[in-house]
């Protein structure tokens, strides 16, 4: 309770004074690495008889980072991500090799470690002044957290990029092919329906190439590594007791909370969830043991599962709808207006309701969005506005088959 006091009245000193987020929040994080030292391998682990401080400030730093989401690359410039990932594979490598229940003590910074990890598996877009590194940054080391991630980060918007490209490609092409002439002299009518394909592979590109990009603070090996721990964690109840047969071992209620948060994040990769699903997630979660249960245990153990056996057909339909949805409320919110005949909304209303799917995959939204509306310049804005209306359902069978024609699924 004092440190959600503390945590409080410094968040609201950070909203007296702004340009001092940043030194709170680093100094809050190198208090916390001082707790840290490397052990005989070179992993952290915490420092005998710090677990409760460094607890309290891992505790702390959630709270910092919940409220100020654009300071959470100053965890990974301090190389914080790797650090509690270190302590959290230690702490599970122990209990794995461990057979007595009454040497394994769950420590108190487990729960508090676990929601770091969380938020950074939030995926996050990145601001143009974090993808270029300016001269501050330089000193940062090349293989530290904030580098990788950048990296990945580029790379992921470069496969961004690379769909869009497509399917405007595919979209301008089928356009273009219908609009072909009867002529008889066929070069002539190729060249004609390659300018065509063209002209509207543009139009169609400007259109979705200032889609955002959402993706989290923590690389794919991170990920991969925090999965297997998540998953060896469950794994600990289905141990036996040594002397008392009936007795198995349990997670408390506040580390599963925290364990199926982590887990539910990470498996928004389809790549992971496939993974986890065949090492057998599905059956640790629906084996979690009732001494590990709390409230709302059961929508987080059900999320999960649906993201696990949810395949790229399944989820693009999923997204599909909801596009229509969440577009269908937002004019008929905008009728009730001044411009009650118009059937067209701002995409940034769009975005802004429609971000959660955004995060979940990037590319199937893409995909997603590209059968379900169209775009458009505003009229009204001299900026790059854009009005966004929902494509007609003849329409949307004709880009939905052009999409699987000239881009399948993968």
């Amino acid at each position: 309770v004092l440190n959600t006091v503390i945590c409080t009245f410094l968040l609201e000193l950070c909203d007296r004074y702004p340009a001092e987020r940043s030194k709170m929040l680093n100094q809050l994080l190198s208090r916390l690495k001082s707790h840290l030292e490397l052990d005989i391998k070179g992993n952290h682990v915490v420092i005998d008889q710090r677990e409760k401080n460094f607890s309290s400030i891992c505790h702390a730093t959630v709270i910092f980072l919940r409220a100020l989401p654009r300071l959470r690359t100053l965890v990974l410039k301090q190389n914080i991500a790797t650090c509690i990932l270190q302590c959290i594979r230690g702490f599970s490598s122990k209990l794995r090799h461990s057979r007595d229940v009454d040497q394994n003590i769950w420590p108190c910074w487990l729960s508090s470690a676990l929601l770091l990890m969380d938020i950074m598996s939030q995926p996050i877009s990145l601001g143009e002044d974090e993808r270029t590194t300016d001269e501050s940054h330089g000193s940062l080391p090349h293989k530290g957290d904030y580098n990788r991630i950048l990296s990945e980060h580029k790379r992921q918007q470069v496969a961004l990029n690379k769909t869009s490209k497509k399917i405007s490609a595919a979209f301008g092409k089928a356009k273009a092919m219908n609009k072909r002439t009867k002529a008889r002299d066929v070069k002539k009518n190729e060249e004609k329906a390659n300018e065509e394909s063209t002209e509207v592979a543009n139009e169609a590109e400007s259109s979705f190439a200032d889609l955002p990009a959402f993706f989290p603070l923590l690389t794919q090996d991170m990920a991969e590594s925090l999965l297997a721990i998540c998953l060896q964690l469950f794994r600990y109840q289905q141990k036996k007791h040594e002397t008392r047969d009936k007795e198995v071992f349990y997670i408390p209620p506040i580390i599963a909370h925290a364990l199926l948060l982590v887990l539910t994040k990470t498996l928004r990769s389809q790549k992971l969830a496939s993974h986890c699903l065949r090492m057998g997630g599905a059956e640790l979660l629906l084996s979690l043991q009732r001494k590990s249960r709390f409230n709302g245990h059961i929508s987080l153990i059900t999320l999960a599962l649906r993201r696990m056996v949810e395949d790229e057909n399944t989820l693009q339909t999923i997204m599909e709808s909801e596009i229509r949805s969440t577009v269908t409320k937002l004019v008929k919110k905008k009728s009730r207006g001044p411009d009650s005949n118009s059937h067209t909304i701002s995409s940034r209303s769009f975005i802004e309701n429609i971000s959660p799917l955004i995060c979940r995959d990037p590319i199937i939204f893409l995909k997603a969005a590209a059968t379900s509306i169209k775009l458009s310049r505003d009229p009204s804005t001299n900026s790059n506005g854009k009005l966004l209306e929902l494509l007609p359902a003849d329409e949307r069978a004709k880009k939905y088959k052009s999409l699987g024609r000239l881009l399948p699924q993968q």
